[in-house]
C-alpha cells in the first residue's frame, strides 16, 4: 500500500501520484526544479507545435477534414479550433498583412450605395457637427478605436457563418449547429492563415520584383474568391459527403453566405465603434 494523501484541489482521499477524482498531481521535490521546468517546456512546446502544424497542414490540404475528424470525436491529433482560430486571430491583428477585418471609416463611408452607407454618413456628419471636431481627428479616433473592437467581435463572424451555413447542409451527416460552427473556426483560420497573411507576405515579396498590381483591391478580391472556392468546394465532400451538381450549388451558396457574413459583420462593427467613441 503507496502513502494516503489528501488532494488540494477536491479533498478527496487517494493513494498514489494522481488524485482518482479530479486527476491533480502530487507535486514532489524533484518536480519543483529548474531542470524539471526546463523539460516541461520543451515537451509542451514541441507538443504544442506537433498539434499546430498538423491542423495547419490539413486546413490546406484537406479543408473539412479536421471538422469532421473533430464531429466524429478524433480530436487528438489537432489543435482544439477554437485555439487554432484565437491564435490566428492574435497574428493576424498584431502583424495585418491586408487589412480585411479592421474595417476604416473611408470604407464604411464610401464601399457602396446602400442603406447602411447612407446612414452612416448621416449619423457621422451630425456627430462632427456636434462634437466641434475636424473630420480628420474624427476619422483618426475612428480608425484607431474600430481596430481596437474588430478583435472582440470577430468571433462573431463565425457565428454569422454557421448560422447561415447551417440551413444548407439540413439533411446531410453532419446537420448539428456545433458541426457548423467547427466548420465556420476551421474556414475562418484558413482564411486568415492563407487567403490574408501568407498572400499578404507574397503580395508584398512580387511588389519588391515589380509585380505590386497584383496587391490591388481587384487581384486581391479575386485571388480571396479562388482560395474560398478551393476550400469551400473540398469541404463539401470532406465533411458533409456531397458529391455532384449539388457540391457545385453549395458551394456558391456557401460563398455568398460568407460575403453577406462579413456585410453583417461590417455594419455592426461600424455601430458598436460610433457609439463606443
Amino acid at each position: 500500500m503507496g502513502h494516503e494523501h489528501t488532494c488540494l484541489s477536491c479533498g478527496n482521499h487517494f493513494t498514489g501520484n494522481f488524485c482518482n477524482q479530479c486527476g491533480e498531481k502530487i507535486i514532489h521535490q524533484s518536480d519543483r526544479k529548474f531542470s524539471r521546468f526546463i523539460v516541461d517546456l520543451i515537451n509542451a512546446l514541441t507538443f504544442a507545435d506537433t498539434k499546430l502544424w498538423r491542423s495547419l497542414k490539413s486546413i490546406l490540404l484537406n479543408p473539412g477534414k479536421m471538422a469532421h475528424d473533430c464531429a466524429i470525436g478524433r480530436r487528438v491529433p489537432y489543435m482544439k479550433p477554437i485555439s487554432l482560430f484565437f491564435l490566428a486571430n492574435f497574428i493576424y491583428f498584431l502583424l495585418p498583412a491586408f487589412n480585411t477585418f479592421g474595417t476604416q471609416l473611408r470604407i464604411q463611408l464610401h464601399s457602396g450605395n446602400n442603406l447602411h452607407t447612407q446612414l452612416a454618413n448621416r449619423m457621422v456628419e451630425k456627430e462632427v457637427a456636434d462634437s466641434w471636431v475636424s473630420y480628420e481627428e474624427y476619422e483618426a479616433r475612428y480608425n484607431a478605436k474600430t481596430m481596437e473592437m474588430s478583435k472582440l467581435l470577430l468571433i462573431l463572424m463565425v457565428f454569422m457563418i454557421s448560422l447561415l451555413v447551417w440551413p444548407l447542409h439540413l439533411g446531410v451527416r453532419r446537420n448539428l449547429f456545433a458541426d457548423q460552427l467547427i466548420f465556420a473556426l476551421e474556414l475562418m483560420t484558413y482564411i486568415i492563415v492563407y487567403g490574408i497573411q501568407l498572400f499578404g507576405i507574397l503580395v508584398f515579396l512580387l511588389a519588391q520584383v515589380g509585380f505590386g498590381v497584383l496587391g490591388s483591391e481587384p487581384y486581391s478580391s479575386l485571388a480571396l474568391m479562388g482560395f474560398l472556392t478551393y476550400f469551400i468546394f473540398r469541404a463539401e465532400k470532406s465533411l458533409y459527403g456531397i458529391m455532384g451538381w449539388q457540391r457545385w450549388l453549395n458551394t456558391i451558396l456557401v460563398i455568398v453566405a460568407i460575403i453577406l457574413s462579413l456585410f453583417l459583420y461590417r455594419m455592426l462593427l461600424f455601430f458598436v465603434t460610433f457609439w463606443s467613441l
